[in-house]
């Protein structure tokens, strides 16, 4: 009698199904957790932009007027690019709308500095985390 050498078709294809179901069950947790992630570092930017736009107007004296010193400002301590533009609540009180990009994805931080809270949207203007003090 020869004896064969490697595996039989039935075994490989019971192989190849578990791994076909593993992956069914990983793949999208670990998408989901990606994106948890994208989205939990695009937040703390933007608790770090409000900070310093804070720190701005504490150290510069200065009250929602200069937008491009506080671009510059926010360029210089953490590095990246952001557009800062004057918005309205619906009291009509003055905000800071500040567009900055994370993960190749756009966001906004809208701070209110007087009453010290803020919110952040993603491009599509879905509210994703707001500050409450």
């Amino acid at each position: 009698m020869v004896k064969k050498k490697g595996f039989t078709l039935i075994e490989l294809t019971v192989v190849i199904s578990i791994i076909a179901i593993i992956s069914l069950i990983s793949v999208p947790n670990y998408i989901k957790h990606i994106n948890y992630a994208r989205r939990e570092e695009a937040i703390n930017l933007g608790r770090q932009i409000n900070l310093e736009v804070i720190d701005f107007e504490y150290n510069e004296n200065e009250q929602n007027n200069n937008y491009r010193k506080i671009e510059n400002y926010i360029k210089e301590n953490l590095g990246i690019e952001v557009i800062c533009k004057y918005a309205k609540d619906e009291e009509g009180e003055g905000l800071i709308s500040v567009l900055y990009k994370s993960n190749d994805s756009d966001f906004e931080c809208v701070m209110n500095v007087k009453k010290n809270n803020y919110e952040i949207f993603n491009g599509n203007k879905v509210l994703l985390y707001k500050s409450f003090k």
